[in-house]
């Protein structure tokens, strides 16, 4: 994920770093969020498919991030030809924005179905808390 710090500024400016740091932010978030849905479901509802359905979204995710950016940081080490470097990184940073895109709406969509889903539990009925401690 770092690896394209290295080499960012020659590829393009600040904004390729911009969009590689933000989309890393953005790209735990999501990647935890899932594993953390996929336990709570698994726990809490016995619904373990949801769980390897998280482990394996968040991998795949990771995955992706982790080849788009790592490409751009070690084209130059390959000794890639200048115009050579530039077509493969203009790829590899759309496919950087495009999975922050989709990751920034599955952030969204899981914020909007949990809060649907919990909006009429009670802290009581929350496994865990006794109705005794408020």
């Amino acid at each position: 994920e770092t690896s394209i710090a290295l080499v960012s500024i020659n590829q393009g400016g600040w904004w390729v770093l911009a969009v590689e740091r933000v989309g890393t932010g953005i790209l735990h978030i999501v990647a935890s969020g899932l594993v953390g849905w996929g336990l709570t479901s698994a726990w809490t509802e016995k619904r373990y498919l949801h769980l390897a359905g998280g482990l394996l979204s968040a991998v795949a995710l990771h995955s992706a991030w982790n080849a788009a950016s790592l490409g751009l940081g070690i084209l130059p080490v390959l000794g890639a030809t200048t115009n050579s470097i530039a077509g493969l990184a203009s790829v590899q940073i759309i496919i950087l924005l495009v999975l922050s895109l989709g990751m920034l709406l599955i952030a969204y969509w899981m914020n909007r179905y949990l809060n649907r889903k919990n909006s009429g539990i009670i802290l009581t009925e929350i496994p865990g808390i006794h109705p005794e401690i408020k």
